[in-house]
């Protein structure tokens, strides 16, 4: 009796071995972009976090964080899918915002503590008549809270210990900015700006108020796009956490407006011992090419040569 439970016993050890086995092989599988609709109040690191608990993978990246008081759009990259974030067209993006003139708050926003006020209400048009100075390549302050590192520390590190130091202008591209709505009488704008990564829209509220001899805060930002991504493709976080395996949009989808190639069984063997291979056609252009196998499975990001040839800048395939 003891032989055969001590047999049964190892039969179940091997089996739970085995489905352990299986459950990590499936986390390291799994590849994608889910996109989240985020709402105000959590940090763009808490949605990460969400994510790698309800997909079970641990390698989740992300194109552009959010401010805690900023909602919309969150493009997450899952698995080996954060290996081609670089090569994906991820500008403009696209935010909706409100700002108030007459006050003005430490970080730029009302979250903050009020550290000026009385400020002139602007008119209409003299609001209008400002906003193409910086359509454009402008030069921006970045906020004191904000992630921005001085000297290895994060900004907002610094200022919520209220250290003194300063921050170097950064250029930024505002493909496009528009007003939406004015109410003079409540001091409130709603505009919408296309720009460059690494644009900060509470800057930029700054620096319109300024350039009208005033002062403002933003009162919301919702991002509603990021390059050809919008946010009414995302999903809530509940739904996230309910049915993620639904969430999960596959690579294939995301570039299949970008160059794409599918791959031979032997091109996938040369690009995984990291070799170049032939273009698809003798006189193929794009400079950077999706690879996939025979059965749409992503492969490699390849980059033409000066030889013609496709040389491989990310592999995904194993050997």
């Amino acid at each position: 009796m003891r032989r055969r439970l001590h047999h049964a016993s190892g039969v179940g050890a091997r089996s739970t071995q085995h489905a352990r086995n299986n459950r990590e092989g499936n986390r390291m599988a799994v590849m994608g972009f889910v996109f989240i609709d985020k709402p105000v109040g959590p940090t763009s690191f808490d949605i990460v976090r969400e994510a790698r608990k309800a997909l079970g993978v641990k390698a989740i990246g992300h194109a552009g964080t959010l401010d805690p008081a900023a909602s919309g759009l969150l493009f997450l990259a899952v698995g080996k899918a954060t290996k081609l974030l670089r090569f994906l067209p991820l500008e403009p993006k696209v935010y909706r915002f409100s700002m108030r003139f007459g006050a003005t708050t430490d970080t730029l926003d009302e979250e903050g503590t009020v550290v000026e006020e009385g400020g002139a209400i602007p008119e209409e048009t003299s609001l209008r008549a400002i906003l193409p100075r910086f359509v454009g390549t402008i030069r921006q302050v970045p906020p004191r809270f904000s992630a921005v590192r001085v000297g290895g520390v994060r900004a907002y590190t610094l200022a919520r210990k209220e250290r003194d130091f300063e921050l170097a202008a950064r250029t930024a591209r505002i493909n496009s900015l528009e007003l939406h709505e004015y109410d003079r009488e409540r001091a409130v704008a709603v505009m919408s700006v296309a720009c460059s990564t690494g644009t900060y829209v509470r800057a930029l509220a700054r620096d319109i108020a300024s350039e009208l001899g005033t002062i403002a805060v933003t009162t919301s930002i919702r991002r509603e796009k990021i390059g050809r991504t919008a946010v009414e493709d995302a999903r809530g976080l509940e739904e996230l956490r309910s049915n993620a395996d639904h969430c999960l949009v596959p690579v294939a989808e995301v570039v299949s407006a970008l160059p794409h190639y599918r791959a031979s069984k032997g091109e996938l063997r040369e690009l995984s011992f990291g070799r170049e291979i032939a273009p698809p056609a003798p006189e193929y252009e794009p400079k950077f090419l999706f690879v996939f196998g025979p059965y749409m499975e992503p492969a490699a990001v390849v980059r033409k040569t000066a030889r013609g040839t496709y040389h491989p800048e990310r592999v995904l395939v194993n050997r």
